[in-house]
């Protein structure tokens, strides 16, 4: 079932640089529903430099702005290279 979009929060500081799992490299949080309040978890994205694989299918995630932040981190990361949003209502 997932995380849910109340854990956005928690996740990202799960994610970010400094913490224990900053030096993932896949990071996989498909079924989450976290189209609802994706930005702390794309913020948390940004600070990890080592992320080369992101799965962020089936999270419900439309709306302008989620695409905007996800176009954001395309654009930004330095290392990521696959980012699946399959089965979101952003395709």
């Amino acid at each position: 079932m997932g995380f849910g979009f109340k854990s956005s929060p928690v996740l990202s500081q799960l994610i970010k640089v400094g913490s224990a799992f900053a030096n993932w490299t896949h990071i996989d949080l498909s079924m989450n529903r976290l189209g609802t309040n994706l930005e702390p978890v794309i913020k948390g994205l940004k600070g990890n430099t080592r992320l080369v694989s992101l799965r962020l299918s089936n999270n419900e995630i439309g709306g302008a702005q989620n695409i905007q932040l996800l176009k954001s981190l395309v654009k930004s990361h330095p290392t990521l290279v696959d980012l699946d949003l399959s089965n979101d209502e952003s395709n």
